[in-house]
C-alpha cells in the first residue's frame, strides 16, 4: 500500500503490457524498457510466469524499489480477456491482418494464417480489417478469484479489476470476493460503453467502502491508442471530465486511446488526474526492437528501445506539469 500511495502522490506513469498478453519474453523486455524510462507502475496479466518475467525486467533496470506491479483481472465478457480466432473456412489468405496486429501475434505457416494466443490481447484490430469476416474474438475468461489466488503471496502491489459489463451486481459480487482474499489496494478499470454516467457513479459508490480512496482507470477507448492524434485520446479525457463533475474522491488514471497528446488535451480542458497509462501506443513504438532475438545481447538495439521509451516518458512528464 505504501508504494502505491507514494507513486500516486504525484502524477504517475503506468505502462500496460496488456491484460491478455501472456508472452513472457516480450513482457520482460517491455518491463525493462519502460521501468528504466521512469514508468512507475507496470500492468500485467494474471499469470505466474508473466509476473516472474516482469520482476526480472524491473530488476534488470534496477527499479524494483520504485516500480509497482499491477495485476489485471476481470469479469466475464470484458473485452480485455478475449482472444482473436481464425475461421479457416472463411480466410482467403489475403494477409491484411498481419501488419494490423501491433502485438506481432498473427503469422503464416503452411499457407495458413495463425494466431499466437499468448501474444494476442483481443484488441480486435484484425477483426475490423478482415473483409471476409474470418476473424472473431472468444472469451478466455477465468473467475477473478481463480485469476488472483495463485499470485497473492508472490509480491504484487495493486490489483486492477476490469469491469466493462452491464450487470452491476456481478461486478460488485466479484470485487467483494476479490477483497475477501486480497487486502492490498484494488483499482477498477471501466469504459463508458456499458453504462450511462449515473450507473458509473453508482458503481463507484458500490465499490468504495467508507472513506476508502479508490483508484479508477478511466478507459476512454480501450486498446485504441496506436496513433498520436487528439481524437484518439478524446474519450478518456471526456471520461475524466465527467468523473470530476461528480465530486467523488478518486485517484484517476487516464487510459484507453492514450498517447503523447493526452496530457495536452487534459490541460486544455483543465482536467485533474493522478496519472496516465500507456499501452498500445507505447508497445507499438518498440515492437520491432523487442521482437529481436538478440535484444538483451545487442547493446545498440537495447539502447534504441530505451531511447524511444525515455523520449515518450519525458514528453508525457513535461506536459503533465
Amino acid at each position: 500500500m505504501e508504494k502505491i500511495n507514494k507513486i500516486l502522490e504525484s502524477k504517475c506513469l503506468k505502462f500496460i503490457c496488456g491484460a491478455g498478453n501472456e508472452n513472457s519474453k516480450e513482457i520482460e523486455r517491455l518491463a525493462y524498457i519502460y521501468s528504466s524510462a521512469g514508468f512507475n507502475i507496470i500492468d500485467i496479466s494474471s499469470k505466474k510466469d508473466v509476473l516472474d518475467a516482469v520482476k526480472r525486467g524491473i530488476a534488470r533496470a534496477n527499479k524494483t524499489d520504485e516500480t509497482a506491479i499491477c495485476v489485471s483481472i476481470g469479469v466475464h465478457d470484458d473485452i480485455h480477456f478475449k482472444k482473436a480466432v481464425i475461421n479457416k473456412q472463411k480466410c482467403n489468405f489475403c494477409k491484411k491482418c498481419i501488419p494490423e496486429c501491433i502485438q506481432n501475434a498473427i503469422f503464416t505457416e503452411d499457407n495458413k494464417i495463425l494466431i499466437d494466443e499468448k501474444k494476442c490481447i483481443g484488441c480486435s484490430r484484425c477483426v475490423k480489417i478482415c473483409t471476409n469476416g474470418a476473424i472473431l474474438t472468444e472469451s478466455k475468461y477465468k473467475t477473478p478469484y481463480s485469476m488472483l489466488l495463485p499470485l497473492i503471496s508472490e509480491g504484487i502491489d495493486l490489483v486492477e479489476f476490469h469491469c466493462s459489463v452491464s450487470d452491476l451486481n456481478v461486478i460488485s459480487e466479484n470485487i467483494n470476493k476479490v477483497k475477501s482474499i486480497y487486502t492490498g489496494p484494488v483499482g477498477i478499470c471501466l469504459d463508458r460503453s456499458k453504462h450511462c454516467d449515473e450507473k458509473i457513479t453508482e458503481l463507484i459508490n458500490i465499490v468504495k467502502s467508507g472513506d476508502e480512496t479508490l483508484i479508477f482507470q478511466a478507459d476512454g477507448n480501450p486498446m485504441s491508442g496506436c496513433d498520436n492524434e487528439y481524437g484518439t485520446t478524446l474519450q478518456t479525457v471526456a471520461f475524466a471530465q465527467m468523473l470530476e463533475s461528480k465530486n467523488i474522491s478518486l485517484y484517476v488514471i487516464l487510459s484507453g486511446g492514450t498517447n503523447i497528446k493526452t496530457p495536452l488535451l487534459a490541460k486544455m480542458c483543465n482536467i485533474k488526474y493522478n496519472g496516465i497509462a500507456l499501452g498500445s501506443y507505447a508497445r507499438k513504438a518498440v515492437k520491432d526492437l523487442i521482437a529481436r532475438d538478440d535484444f538483451f545481447d545487442n547493446k545498440s538495439v537495447r539502447l534504441q528501445a530505451l531511447n524511444i521509451a525515455e523520449n515518450i516518458a519525458k514528453e508525457l512528464k513535461v506536459n503533465m506539469l
